[in-house]
């Protein structure tokens, strides 16, 4: 009788377990088989070809981040950018359009890819049969890139030499609307009356200042002895007048800080950079210059001077104001460049020069500070 009730609960016991068994089993392929289902149609609604999906037309909605639009997030397809403004050419100087400026988040660069190039001076600035940019003759042109209803515009400046003398006027297009001329002066051109032998002797930043102030303000016919008569005692009265209390060897040309104040009487964008890094001067100065700026820097090999770069051509080199010397206007490569210029220490006070702690660094002008 104990066999028998001893067997009887064996047999229940196992009847359990495999009745546990067998519902836990059903359970994990109903999952399963639901993560499936899940799974491909996710893959289907982004664009899966397995099989049709009803709603393969409806708009995927994308998060939205805080860096970058919806656009860009998705990749740039509908992203129109250029990331140049202004360029730099002599006659016969070729640029490829979609290496040279079309931005690298852009997806249609190759050719048929919907894209539209004009001129609005092609004996200016035109294009040849590969689709590259060829500069012709000297001038200004607006070059237009377009794509349905979007369009970008670039401003194309070509130079056929640079000149000496007293002084020469250089056009730039610095956007498709403005158009500035920069006079640049000689010091020792012995035309600005009572301060001639002043400016001969100090006056490589009075010039450029003189070159900024012109090109903003046209009408008001600024020289060299004006700007330094009625614009530096506004800018600077105490320091202007200690200055030129001196005797002639011992006034000092004015600083980038005395430059700057200058430039905030008349009310013309600028950016005062005192320290900056070799490594990335170049590219910075590139940059800048390729969104319209002009840049007034200090010298520093031989001795101080005041100068300025007022573009960068297609090869490379920069396009370079210098009041001493045969020519108004000359060219110089990045390493040459690099090398002249070096970083302050701290921002000076001073409006005139006293040494190297109140020297160095560069103003962007026309950038916002």
């Amino acid at each position: 009788m104990a066999n028998r009730v001893r067997t009887c609960l064996k047999f229940l016991l196992c009847l359990s377990v495999l009745i546990i068994l067998t519902a836990g089993c059903g359970s994990a392929g109903q999952e399963s088989s639901k993560e499936k289902s899940e799974t491909t149609g996710n893959e289907q609604k982004i664009g899966g070809e397995d099989e049709p999906n009803p709603e393969e037309d409806a708009e995927i909605p994308v998060p939205a981040e805080e860096d970058g639009t919806a656009e860009e997030k998705q990749g740039g397809s509908d992203v129109f950018r250029l990331d140049t403004r202004v360029i730099y050419m002599k006659p016969g100087d070729r640029l490829d359009l979609v290496e040279g400026i079309l931005g690298d988040d852009w997806e249609d660069r190759e050719p048929g890819g919907g894209l539209s190039w004009t001129s609005s001076q092609p004996e200016v600035a035109g294009f040849e049969s590969d689709g590259s940019l060829y500069a012709s003759n000297q001038g200004n042109a607006v070059i237009s890139c377009s794509k349905d209803d979007r369009e970008e515009k670039i401003c194309v400046n070509v130079y056929d030499g640079f000149r000496s003398g007293p002084w020469w006027d250089m056009d730039v297009m610095t956007s498709p609307d403005v158009t500035r001329t920069f006079r640049n002066y000689a010091q020792s051109a012995y035309e600005y009356g009572d301060y001639s032998d002043y400016i001969a002797m100090h006056g490589c930043a009075l010039c450029c200042t003189t070159t900024v102030v012109r090109a903003w303000d046209p009408e008001g016919d600024w020289t060299p002895e004006k700007v330094c008569a009625d614009l530096e005692p506004q800018a600077d009265p105490e320091g202007y007048e200690k200055n030129y209390a001196k005797s002639l060897p011992k006034q000092m040309p004015l600083t980038l800080k005395g430059i700057s104040r200058i430039l905030a009487c008349k009310d013309i964008p600028h950016q005062y950079v005192t320290e900056f890094d070799k490594n990335d001067l170049i590219e910075d100065l590139t940059e800048n210059l390729r969104r319209g700026y002009m840049i007034v820097y200090e010298a520093g090999r031989g001795g101080y001077h005041m100068m300025m770069v007022l573009g960068v051509l297609t090869d490379g080199s920069f396009i370079i104001s210098d009041s001493v010397g045969a020519d108004r206007v000359k060219t110089v490569s990045g390493e040459t460049l690099a090398d002249q210029m070096f970083s302050c220490k701290k921002e000076p006070q001073s409006s005139y020069f006293a040494g190297r702690k109140t020297a160095g660094g560069y103003i962007v002008v026309g950038k916002e500070g």
